[in-house]
């Protein structure tokens, strides 16, 4: 179980956003060549047990981002907006500065799709 330990998450139930359920979990970070990721995530849903993926969901992309940080192979990419494929230097996707993208970091754009 992903939260085997009730000190690292927690819901919290706001009457402010209407009912919304705010989850919150700090699990391990990744230290990389320019610093350490972040080890918290959080999230929001109608749905406590949603509100609970979502945060997790967020700290696998905090975690990734570290990972990537530290590749320096190429990959492919798709672009949405252009809809075509390019090659890419996996560390553009990671966090710090890169000539392409400017400076990367997390948004809290970690979605789950059920």
């Amino acid at each position: 179980m992903i939260f085997s330990d009730k000190k690292s998450f927690g819901i919290v139930e706001s009457q402010f956003l209407n009912n919304k359920y705010i989850a919150y979990s700090t699990f391990g970070s990744v230290k990389t060549p320019i610093g350490i990721t972040p080890s918290d995530a959080t999230a929001i849903d109608s749905c406590k047990s949603l509100a609970l993926l979502k945060a997790y969901n967020e700290h696998l992309e905090r975690r990734k981002m570290g990972f990537q940080t530290m590749q320096d192979q190429d990959i492919k990419s798709f672009n949405y907006v252009r809809k075509e494929i390019s090659n890419n230097k996996k560390n553009y996707f990671g966090y710090g500065f890169n000539h392409i993208y400017g400076r990367i970091d997390t948004t809290g754009t970690a979605s789950v799709f059920i």
